[in-house]
């Protein structure tokens, strides 16, 4: 007898050109919450989501690399406030952990965002590097570079821009559409700029810049 019902050696089978999952591509875990998710990677599955630190970081430093379809998906997915969860608040698991706003509530597409725009545009003198596999249990998985604070002093970022290229930026562009995702390190560009002589006028982050520091100045009158 013919069963239209699926073989239990296909159920959850998300890649079929290969025999199995890619489990060191975690693109598969973090993108979205499935059941295909759960049967490929067993119990462990449940530790990684678009909702996880692993995967918040791992999105957002591939992210800050190439701004691809998947960022996009990622951004667009999580950013519907009326679909739960999107429509929770989280705090903000990323690392570093001391920056200004580690406790702010974002959706997780506002988080990516956020998380990017540092990753991309910001370096931390005063932190150390180190890398941690995205899956502790597999030593094939890719690596996440964290930032620890051991002189006490906590990991504060300093952030720049390529005046010359900052115009057609497309995550710079993100980022000024939606500041309320990315404010603490729009103004760090802008300090930074200042303290550091770099030219913005003319790029629209410029006109933002410019626009932060009169409100700052009718703020200390």
């Amino acid at each position: 007898m013919n069963s239209s019902y699926a073989n239990y050696s296909h159920f959850g089978n998300m890649n079929k050109a290969t025999k199995g999952p890619n489990t060191n591509e975690p693109l598969q875990m973090c993108l979205s919450d499935t059941m295909d998710k759960n049967f490929q990677y067993g119990s462990n599955s449940v530790l990684y989501g678009p909702r996880s630190e692993q995967c918040q970081t791992y999105m957002s430093q591939r992210c800050a690399t190439k701004w691809d379809g998947f960022c996009e998906y990622y951004y667009r997915q999580h950013n519907n406030t009326n679909s739960w969860p999107n429509s929770q608040v989280w705090p903000d698991t990323n690392n570093p952990k001391f920056w200004y706003d580690q406790t702010s509530n974002l959706n997780l597409g506002n988080q990516l965002l956020k998380n990017t725009v540092e990753a991309k545009y910001c370096t931390y003198p005063n932190a150390t590097p180190h890398q941690e596999l995205f899956n502790p249990l597999d030593p094939n998985s890719v690596k996440l570079t964290y930032y620890s604070d051991e002189a006490g002093g906590g990991v504060i970022p300093v952030c720049r821009v390529n005046p010359a290229t900052i115009d057609n930026d497309y995550v710079m562009n993100l980022a000024l559409q939606n500041p309320n995702a990315s404010y603490n390190t729009i103004v760090n560009v802008c300090n930074t700029s200042i303290r550091e002589g770099t030219d913005l006028s003319g790029t629209k982050l410029g006109d933002v810049c410019n626009k932060y520091q009169q409100n700052m100045q009718q703020l200390r009158r």
